[in-house]
């Protein structure tokens, strides 16, 4: 590979005379490596690592000087040891639940078990078998996602505990923050608690947001019980 010197370090070309590396020494020992595609797809500069995918976005940046390290993508683990907190700057914890082909699977929809074990939309008022909500609706994402594997089947996120945006039906009654909030005779959609006995084990969360008439989609506490 042809080889040029510059101010302060070396430029390396490649079989197309396209620059595969770059090397500088007047930036602690800087260097670029390039991808055919002509993108920078390795950096070290000033004590900070940067691996790009081939079409540019940084997928890994480790900064020496913060111990910092930023990931994008998924990652595999085996096994982790971790000493310091963990930070997961999205709203809730879900699980992945087979569904049957029938269902609606848009985020926000409240979901019950079928007899088969995969969820379906619910559509019975204080329903028992309510399962929860689908994850993902609205500003709120899912900060972990536990059981993700393959399946022939289809699969959703179903969330467990945190926060998550419901579709809910004011028909039934105005909804308060603070409100317990069940299934109701809408497909998919949640209502106000008003029957505590029938609430009991039919509850899908606490309201975060109030709404007083016809449908929406609000933020709730999950809670199952």
């Amino acid at each position: 590979m042809p080889v040029t010197n510059i101010d302060g370090g070396i430029q390396i070309f490649d079989q197309r005379d396209h620059t595969a590396a770059i090397i500088n020494s007047h930036h602690g020992g800087a260097m670029s490596i390039f991808n055919f595609d002509d993108f920078d797809v390795f950096i070290f500069d000033q004590g900070t690592m940067i691996i790009r995918d081939p079409v540019g976005r940084d997928v890994f940046r480790f900064n020496s000087s913060t111990a910092e390290l930023v990931l994008a993508g998924d990652i595999k683990l085996r096994n982790a040891e971790v000493r310091g907190d963990i930070k997961l700057i999205n709203a809730d914890c879900a699980e992945e639940f087979d569904v049957s082909e029938s269902s609606d699977t848009e985020a926000g929809n409240v979901m019950v078990l079928g007899n088969d074990g995969k969820l379906t939309q619910s559509n019975v008022a204080y329903d028992k078998k309510v399962a929860g909500v689908i994850s993902g609706g609205g500003s709120y994402k899912s900060g972990i996602v536990l059981d993700r594997n393959t399946s022939k089947n289809m699969r959703v996120p179903l969330a467990l505990m945190g926060k998550v945006y419901c579709k809910v039906d004011a028909q039934y009654s105005e909804i308060n923050v603070g409100d317990l909030l069940t299934t109701s005779e809408s497909p998919g959609y949640a209502m106000k608690a008003l029957d505590p006995l029938k609430a009991f084990g039919a509850t899908v969360g606490k309201a975060l947001s109030p709404i007083s008439k016809g449908k929406g989609l609000v933020p709730i506490l999950v809670g199952l019980q």
